[in-house]
């Protein structure tokens, strides 16, 4: 019986990490210093490690989608002045662009539903922003510290 029992625990051990490992690669970087983590059939954006001031992610990277910019993926990139999402983007995680004090623009997919907690907060040289009528929640301090944030055009 406890031979079994070890076999069993052995086998949940083993196969308890395989999803991980196969579902989720090791970051991939661009040449302009945007790291991308392969999340099933899709990359999110999960970092920045580059020089550039005016980002543009692409739609795909390696032939995939690019459908999410991860939880903090950009946290206090202060020389990155603009951001733009493809409208593949389905989710923007937490404090995304959190401490991103230069940032003066930055678009909103149309497919995001959630703009999730402290995305934009301390984002303060971001003066517009316009919600797509499919974001149905914003989360807390998700504009906080956003002091120059003149316009935050909302959906009828």
């Amino acid at each position: 019986m406890k031979k079994l029992l070890a076999c069993f625990l052995a086998f949940i051990l083993v196969f308890a990490l395989v999803p991980v490992s196969v579902l989720v690669s090791a970051a991939e970087t661009d040449s302009n210093g945007v790291e991308y983590t392969k999340v099933g059939s899709a990359y999110t954006v999960s970092g920045f490690s580059g020089t550039a001031t005016e980002i543009v992610i692409p739609e795909t990277f390696n032939s995939l989608p690019v459908t999410a910019v991860g939880d903090y993926a950009f946290y206090r990139c202060e020389e990155v002045i603009s951001i733009s999402l493809p409208e593949t983007v389905k989710a923007i995680g937490e404090g995304a662009f959190l401490g991103c004090s230069s940032m003066e623009t930055v678009n909103i997919p149309t497919l995001l539903t959630v703009i999730e907690e402290s995305v934009f907060h301390g984002c303060s040289a971001l003066t517009a922003v316009a919600i797509p009528s499919t974001v149905q929640e914003i989360k807390k301090r998700a504009f906080f510290g956003c002091s120059y944030l003149e316009a935050l055009a909302l959906p009828e």
